[in-house]
């Protein structure tokens, strides 16, 4: 699939993972296959511990960004890019 060069830059920006970066840069993986598998999955139960006990909110805080984050890109890729079967989908949040 064919994607803006912006958007590309704004769901690298956010895959922590070198390994499916790697694969969005180089094609192996579609950046919507990586937002649907990704953009709704929670944070660790075992991170958010180790943030709390270390007191390392600021952590916690970049995390849970980067999840909303996805989750934007995500409905993004679903409103310009998406097939009309996952325009149902749209209004997720």
């Amino acid at each position: 699939m064919k994607y803006t060069e912006d958007f590309k830059i704004r769901v690298l920006a956010v895959v922590t993972d070198p390994l499916a970066k790697s694969a969005i840069i180089s094609g192996v993986l579609d950046i919507g296959q990586y937002l649907e598998e990704n953009a709704f999955k929670g944070i660790d139960s075992k991170i958010i511990l180790e943030c709390l006990y270390s007191s390392n909110l600021e952590y916690l805080e970049i995390l849970a960004k980067s999840k909303e984050e996805l989750k934007k890109l995500y409905n993004e890729y679903l409103e310009f890019y998406s097939g009309p079967k996952l325009q149902l989908y749209k209004d997720i949040k």
